[in-house]
C-alpha cells in the first residue's frame, strides 16, 4: 500500500486522526445544538401555557427603554432575539407561520433596533447560539414579515389609518432594496421574505389595496375643497411605496414577474395614481411581462394563477393605462408599434379566454352575484367590497382607452396609409386591430356605438379600410369572404379576418345613416358612386351565400351589421336609382341557379307570365309549408332578391291560409254592426275596438242606419263593409278630425303630433284606424290614400334618418343640410340642441338631448345635431301616435308578412301600384249582367272609349267604380268583388223584354240625351251603364258622371 521508503505513512495517519477528531466534534455540536433546540422548544411549550403575555412584553419595553439610553450593537441582538420569540409565543398563533406584529408601537420601536447596517447585524460574531449568523437571518426575515403585515392592514382589514406610521414601510425599503447591500445572502432574504408572505397570506395586500383605492377614489370624486388631501398623500405614497417594494425581487434578478402582476398590477387604478418616475421602471416590467405572456413557453404559468375576473379586469385596466398614448400625450414617447401590438394580443388573449368565464349578461348558474359593469358575475366578493365607482372609474378611465383618438390613431394609421403597406403586414395589422374593437364591442356593449362611432368619422378611414380589405388574400378582391361564405356560418366565423367586416360593415352603416344625396352623388364621400355599387353588389352576395346553409340563429345574428349596411344601400337605391337593372334579383338567371342550387326553386325572370309568377310562389311556398328553412331566411331577411311578383303571389296565398284557419275556429260565420252615415269613426270605433282579432279576421257585416234609426235597404254580401272602410278611410284622414297631417306639396299622410291635443283617446284612435287598414289589405280593399314614406317605413320595423326628412319637411331638411356642409363656425348660427313647436297657437320648446338648450352647436358636434334632429322629426316627435297605428295593423297583418316589401311595395298593396289600368286586361276579367255581353255593340262603344281616355280620365273611371283611381297588384284579376258592368234602362224603368232588345240592336229613344247618367256601387266594383245607342252620348255622359261623383247607388 505504501512505497519501500513508507515516506507518505506518517502524513496519511496524521490527517485521518484529525478528520476524526473533526468528525467528533461535529456529533458533539450537534448533540448540544439538539439540547439547546429541546430545552428552547420547552421553554416555549411552558411560555406559553403560562398565557400572560403582559408579563414578558413589559420586560421587553424596559430593556427597550434601558437600551435607548445606551444602545450596544450586542444589546440590539438581544432585544430583537427577545421581540421574535415573544412573539412567536403567542398563544392564537402557531410556527412556522409569522404571526401579526403584536403592538403598533412595540414593531415601530424593534424596526429602529434594525438601524444598524445589515451586514453588521447578520455577520457580527457574537457568543450566544441565539444570535448565531443564521439565527440573526431569520430573526430579520421575522421582523420584516410582520412589517408587511403591519402595511397590508391584516390585523384589520379595509382599515386605513388616517396618518400610518411609516417606520415599517421604510425599514422594508431599506432592508430589501438590492444595492442597500453585497451580501450572498440578500436574494436569498428577498425570495424567502415575498414567499412567505405569499404562502401565508396571499390577499392581504389586496385586501389593503382595495380600500386604499376606494377611499381613494371617493375622496377625488369630491369637490376640491372638501377633500382630506393628507390622507390622499399618504394613500398615494403607500401605493408607490407597495409598488417599488414589489420591485425589489425582480431587480434582484428573482423570478417574480407573474407575481408582481398577479399582486401589484391586479390593483384597480394604480397605474394612475403612480409618480412620472415610477411609471418608468413599472412599464419595463410590464413590458417583460407582455412578453411573457405572448411567448408559447411561458404563457401558460402566468395565464394559469389563480385569479378572478375582476383580478384580470384591473390587470387590463393598468396594462392599457401603462402603453396607451391618452389625450394629453402621455406614454407617446415611450410606446412603439411593437409594444401595441404584444398589448393588443395580450388584451385579446384575457379578453377571450379570461373574462368571459367568470361574467354574464343573465342569472343563471353560479352567476349570481351582481357586477357594476357586466351585470352578473361568479366572481365571489371580496373580503373588502370595492364601490360601483371603482369599477366606473377603470372602465371610462382605462378600458377605455383602448377607443381613444389617441389610440386608434396609431394602430389604424397601417390602414389609412395602405397604399404603401405590404400586403401580409396590412393583412395581420387589420386583422389584429379590428378583432380587438370587435371583442371590446362584445365585452363591453354599452361602448359599442362610441367605438362604431369614433371609427365611423374618423377621416378618410372607412374608404381606406374598403380598400385595404380588396387586398387581403393571395386572390385579393374580397375573394376570401365569398370563398368562406360558401361553406356556410362555422367556416365564416373561423376566417380570421370576418372582424374587419362585421366592423366596417357596422360603422359604414352609422356613414351612411348622415349621407345625404349631395354627399353620395354629386360629392361622392366618402364612397364613390362605382364603390358603393360594388359594395351593394358584394354584400348582396355575401349574405345570399351564408344563408344557404343553415345555421343557429344567433350565429347568424352577429352578421345583421352587414345585412343593415345592405338593406341601407337597397333603400338608397330604391329611392334614388344608381345600381344597374337587376342588380338586386339574385333568382333571374340560370348561370345563378348553378352557382347557387336554392335559385333552382327560385328562378323567375320578367319576362314571365303572371301564371308563371304564381307556380313560382306556389312551388316556393310548398317548401316553407315543408319546414324548409332556407327559403324561410331568405324571404325574411333578403325579400329583395326575389322578384315582386313572386313575394306578393306569396303574400296572397299566406292570406288565404290564414283565411282557411280563421273560419274553421270561428264560433260565429260573421260580426254584425250597425253604422251611422254621419258618425263612421264614432260607431265604428265603438263598435270594434273590443273586437278579438280572429274576429276582425272573420266576416264583418255592416248595417248602415238612416236619421230615423232604420236600417238601409240593401244586401250585404260584403260591399257595405268595404263602402264603410272607403268612406271611413276618407273621414279619419280628413284634415278636420285632426289625427292626421300630410306633407306640404305632395299630400302623403302620416300621424300628427297634436293628435292628444284634439283627442283623449287617440292612442287608441290610432290602433284601432291600424286593424281598419290591416283589415283592408287582408281583405283584398284598395284604399285611395297615400302614406309618407318614412312612415309606411315604421310598418317594416325600419327608422329612418336625414334624406327621410325632405318628404316632411323640405324647409328643416334644407337648414340641416346646409349646416352639415357649412364651411363656417357653427357657433356663429346661434343654434342649440332643442327646437321649437307651434303647438295650438303656443310655442313649445323640445330638447334634443338631456339640457340640449344649454348645449351650442359647434363645428365638432354639427353632426350630432343634424342626426338627433332628423332622428327626432322623424322617429321621436310621433312616436307614440306611430306604434299604436303599426300595432294595430299588425294584429291583422303580421310584421313578417310585410317586412319582405319596401315602404313603396307596401304602398303599392294598400292603394294599388301608381299606373294606369290596362283596357285589355280589364275587359279579359269584366263580368256582365241584366244583357250585357262581350260582344255588346255598347259594351265594344265604352272599352272603345275607355281606351280613348286621358291617364286623368282612366283614373277618375276606375275610381268611380271601385272607390280607388289604381288597379290592384297583378291585374283586373285581383278586384275584390270582380269587376262588373250591369245593363239599366235609361228611364229608371227595369231591363226587361222590349228595353233588352233595343238595347241589343241599339234602338233607343230620340230622348236618351235627357236620360239617367251611369252610376256605380263602388262596394261591389259595380258600373250601372244605361243602353245609350249613340258613342257621342256615352261617351259624353260617362265623363261627366265619372268626374261629377254622380250616381251612387246602393244595391
Amino acid at each position: 500500500m505504501f512505497s519501500s521508503k513508507n515516506d507518505k505513512k506518517a502524513t496519511f495517519v496524521e490527517q485521518k486522526r484529525q478528520e476524526r477528531q473533526q468528525r467528533e466534534k461535529q456529533r458533539q455540536q450537534q448533540n448540544a445544538e439538539q439540547k439547546r433546540t429541546a430545552a428552547a422548544i420547552s421553554v416555549q411549550r411552558w411560555w406559553r401555557h403560562r398565557a400572560q403575555p403582559h408579563l414578558y412584553w413589559s420586560y421587553w419595553d424596559k430593556q427597550m427603554g434601558m437600551f435607548k439610553a445606551a444602545p450596544a450593537n450586542h444589546e440590539a441582538a438581544r432585544l430583537i432575539a427577545m421581540y421574535c420569540f415573544f412573539s412567536s409565543c403567542h398563544p392564537a398563533t402557531s410556527l412556522p407561520t409569522p404571526p401579526p406584529p403584536p403592538d403598533q408601537d412595540r414593531l415601530i420601536n424593534v424596526c429602529s433596533l434594525l438601524s444598524v447596517p445589515v451586514a453588521t447585524l447578520l455577520d457580527t460574531p457574537s457568543a450566544p447560539a441565539y444570535q448565531s449568523p443564521q439565527h440573526r437571518q431569520k430573526y430579520l426575515i421575522f421582523i420584516l414579515c410582520q412589517c408587511l403585515y403591519f402595511i397590508c392592514d391584516i390585523v384589520s382589514p379595509g382599515h386605513c389609518s388616517p396618518s400610518p406610521s411609516t417606520v415599517p414601510l421604510t425599514t422594508l425599503l431599506q432592508f430589501l432594496k438590492p444595492a442597500a447591500a453585497s451580501l450572498s445572502s440578500q436574494k436569498q432574504l428577498l425570495e424567502v421574505t415575498f414567499e412567505l408572505l405569499r404562502q401565508a397570506r396571499p390577499n392581504a395586500l389586496q385586501l389593503a389595496a382595495y380600500s386604499r383605492i376606494d377611499r381613494l377614489l371617493k375622496q377625488l370624486a369630491r369637490p376640491a375643497s372638501s377633500r382630506d388631501q393628507k390622507w390622499i398623500k399618504s394613500a398615494t405614497l403607500w401605493l408607490s411605496s407597495v409598488t417599488r417594494l414589489w420591485m425589489f425581487p425582480l431587480e434582484a434578478g428573482l423570478p417574480f414577474l407573474p407575481q408582481f402582476g398577479a399582486t401589484i398590477l391586479t390593483i384597480p387604478m394604480l397605474a394612475t395614481h403612480l409618480p412620472p418616475l415610477l411609471l418608468t421602471p413599472v412599464r419595463q416590467h410590464a413590458y417583460s411581462l407582455l412578453l411573457l405572456c405572448t411567448d408559447s413557453r411561458w404563457s401558460d404559468t402566468f395565464f394559469n394563477q389563480q385569479l378572478d375576473g375582476n383580478d384580470w379586469l384591473f390587470l387590463l385596466g393598468n396594462l392599457i393605462t401603462l402603453f396607451v398614448p391618452d389625450a394629453t400625450g402621455r406614454n407617446a414617447a415611450d410606446i412603439d408599434d411593437n409594444c401595441l401590438g404584444l398589448l393588443m394580443d395580450v388584451v385579446l388573449r384575457v379578453q377571450t379566454a379570461c373574462l368571459p368565464s367568470w361574467f354574464s349578461s343573465r342569472q343563471h348558474g353560479s352567476y349570481r352575484h351582481y357586477h357594476p359593469l357586466f351585470k352578473w358575475t361568479s366572481c365571489s366578493p371580496p373580503a373588502v367590497p370595492l364601490s360601483p365607482l371603482v369599477f366606473e372609474q377603470v372602465d371610462r378611465a382605462q378600458i377605455a382607452l383602448l377607443w381613444s383618438p389617441a389610440f386608434l390613431d396609431v394602430v389604424l394609421r397601417p390602414i389609412l396609409e395602405w397604399q404603401s403597406q405590404p400586403r401580409m403586414a396590412l393583412t395581420l395589422a387589420s386583422q389584429r386591430v379590428f378583432h380587438l374593437l370587435y371583442q371590446l364591442g362584445q365585452q363591453f356593449p354599452v361602448h359599442w356605438p362610441t367605438i362604431l362611432t369614433r371609427l365611423a368619422f374618423m377621416p378618410h378611414l372607412m374608404p381606406c379600410l374598403w380598400h385595404a380589405m380588396h387586398q387581403f388574400g393571395p386572390q385579393g378582391q374580397l375573394a376570401i369572404y365569398h370563398q368562406a361564405a360558401k361553406h356556410g356560418l362555422i367556416s365564416v366565423e373561423k376566417e380570421p379576418l370576418i372582424h374587419v367586416l362585421k366592423v366596417f360593415c357596422e360603422a359604414s352603416s352609422l356613414v351612411f345613416l348622415t349621407l345625404d344625396d349631395m354627399d353620395i352623388f354629386k360629392e361622392e364621400r366618402p364612397f364613390t358612386v362605382k364603390e358603393c355599387i360594388e359594395m351593394a353588389g358584394f354584400l348582396n352576395m355575401f349574405f345570399f351565400s351564408l344563408l344557404q346553409k343553415v345555421g343557429p340563429k344567433d350565429e347568424l345574428g352577429k352578421y345583421y351589421g352587414v345585412r343593415r349596411l345592405l338593406l341601407q344601400l337597397y333603400d338608397l337605391d330604391s329611392r334614388h336609382p344608381f345600381c344597374p337593372r337587376d342588380h338586386w334579383i339574385l333568382v333571374t338567371s340560370d348561370a345563378m341557379a348553378k352557382k347557387h342550387p336554392l335559385l333552382k326553386l327560385l328562378m323567375f325572370n320578367h319576362g314571365s307570365t303572371p301564371s308563371a309568377s304564381q307556380q313560382v310562389a306556389s312551388s316556393f311556398l310548398q317548401q316553407l309549408r315543408q319546414g324548409d328553412a332556407v327559403p324561410q331566411q331568405i324571404l325574411q331577411t333578403m325579400p329583395h332578391t326575389i322578384s315582386f311578383c313572386t313575394r306578393l303571389a306569396i303574400f296572397r296565398d299566406w292570406i288565404r291560409l290564414d283565411k282557411d284557419a280563421v273560419q274553421s275556429s270561428l264560433l260565429l260565420p260573421s260580426y254584425l254592426i250597425h253604422i251611422r252615415r254621419a258618425y263612421l269613426l264614432l260607431d265604428g270605433f265603438r263598435a270594434l275596438q273590443k273586437l278579438p282579432t280572429s274576429n276582425w279576421k272573420g266576416s264583418i257585416r255592416i248595417a248602415f242606419v238612416n236619421q230615423l234609426g232604420m236600417e238601409e235597404a240593401g244586401i250585404d254580401q260584403g260591399g257595405p263593409f268595404k263602402d264603410f272602410v272607403t268612406l271611413l278611410v276618407n273621414d279619419v284622414f280628413h284634415p278636420e278630425t285632426g289625427l292626421f297631417s300630410d306633407t306640404k306639396d305632395t299630400h302623403l299622410l302620416y300621424p300628427s303630433n297634436t293628435s292628444s291635443l284634439v283627442h283623449t283617446n287617440h292612442l287608441e284612435l290610432f290602433e284601432f284606424i291600424g286593424k281598419v287598414i290591416g283589415k283592408a289589405v287582408y281583405e283584398g280593399i284598395l284604399l285611395d290614400c297615400q302614406f309618407a314614406r318614412f312612415f309606411l317605413a315604421k310598418f317594416l320595423g325600419r327608422n329612418v334618418f336625414l334624406e327621410a326628412l325632405k318628404e316632411l319637411d323640405e324647409d328643416v331638411w334644407k337648414n340641416l343640410i346646409f349646416l352639415k356642409h357649412y364651411n363656417g363656425d357653427a357657433v356663429d348660427l346661434g343654434l342649440t340642441f332643442a327646437t321649437d313647436e307651434h303647438l295650438l297657437g303656443k310655442i313649445v320648446t323640445k330638447e334634443l338631448k338631456h339640457r340640449g338648450q344649454d348645449l351650442t352647436v359647434t363645428n365638432d358636434n354639427k353632426l350630432e345635431y343634424v342626426y338627433l334632429m332628423a332622428d327626432y322629426k322623424l322617429n321621436q316627435q310621433v312616436r307614440q301616435q306611430t306604434e299604436a297605428f303599426v300595432q294595430g295593423f299588425r294584429s291583422i297583418i303580421s310584421s313578417s308578412w310585410v317586412r319582405m316589401f319596401t315602404p313603396s311595395e307596401l304602398q303599392w298593396i294598400i292603394s294599388g301600384e301608381d299606373l294606369d289600368f290596362d283596357v285589355p286586361d280589364l275587359r279579359r276579367h269584366t263580368q256582365y249582367q241584366n244583357g250585357y255581353f262581350e260582344q255588346h255593340p255598347i259594351i265594344k262603344m265604352l272599352w272603345q272609349i275607355v281606351q280613348e281616355f286621358t291617364s286623368h280620365d282612366k283614373r277618375a273611371f276606375l275610381k268611380f267604380i271601385t272607390g280607388c283611381p289604381k288597379p290592384p297588384l297583378g291585374g283586373a284579376q285581383f278586384f275584390q268583388p270582380p269587376f262588373t258592368i250591369r245593363m239599366v234602362s235609361l228611364d229608371h224603368q227595369s231591363v226587361e223584354g222590349v228595353q233588352m232588345m233595343k238595347a241589343m240592336f241599339r234602338l233607343g229613344s230620340s230622348q236618351e240625351k235627357m236620360g239617367r247618367l251611369p252610376s256605380s256601387s263602388t262596394c261591389f266594383n259595380l258600373l250601372k251603364l244605361p243602353a245609350y245607342t249613340k258613342k257621342s252620348v256615352l261617351r259624353e255622359k260617362l265623363r261627366y258622371a265619372i268626374h261629377s261623383n254622380a250616381g251612387f247607388e246602393l244595391s
